[in-house]
């Protein structure tokens, strides 16, 4: 049987706003209840996958990805155009700002490119990160939702993803 963490892809969410010209800070998430039946949260660390990489590959610090939002939106400035996704460059290396500490900033969902690079060397490097992410349960936090359950987390360090607990290997 595959390993459920092994297999979690983070879903796009309204709480995770990448495409935003400064994403989230802090996020709060509470439920009253649960549902019989769905999945975990599983929390990733940005630091800890940054470390993850050697000092040779943190070549990629300094280096911009565009980032697509989750959802299309209506543009601001023409309410008559259609509705489109937003895209963002944001680092691919974060400096937090309380901390100083430098976070990997990337996720599947929303990840579209790295500036400057073809599309082949960007596709197979972002490939690489997300892996990081999702491969290293050492990097992992996993909650388990229960009724009246709250978390609280740093959006500017962590990634996050749904956790199908349905065995899809």
């Amino acid at each position: 049987m595959s390993n459920p963490i092994l297999n979690t892809r983070p879903k796009p969410t309204p709480l995770n706003r990448v495409h935003e010209r400064q994403p989230a800070g802090i996020t709060h998430l509470h439920n009253d209840t649960v549902p019989t039946v769905g999945g975990d949260t599983l929390w990733a660390s940005g630091y800890s996958a940054y470390e993850k990489l050697s000092p040779s590959f943190r070549i990629i610090d300094g280096r911009y990805t565009v980032y697509r939002s989750a959802h299309s939106y209506l543009d601001r400035d023409d309410a008559h155009t259609s509705l489109k996704y937003i895209e963002r460059s944001h680092p691919l290396v974060r400096v937090h700002p309380v901390t100083g500490w430098k976070s990997l900033f990337v996720n599947r969902a929303m990840t579209v490119r790295i500036v400057g690079l073809d599309a082949g060397e960007s596709e197979t490097i972002l490939q690489y990160l997300f892996e990081v992410y999702e491969s290293d349960v050492d990097i992992q936090e996993r909650f388990n939702w229960t009724a009246r359950s709250s978390a609280l987390w740093d959006d500017r360090r962590i990634f996050f993803a749904g956790v199908s607990l349905v065995d899809d290997g």
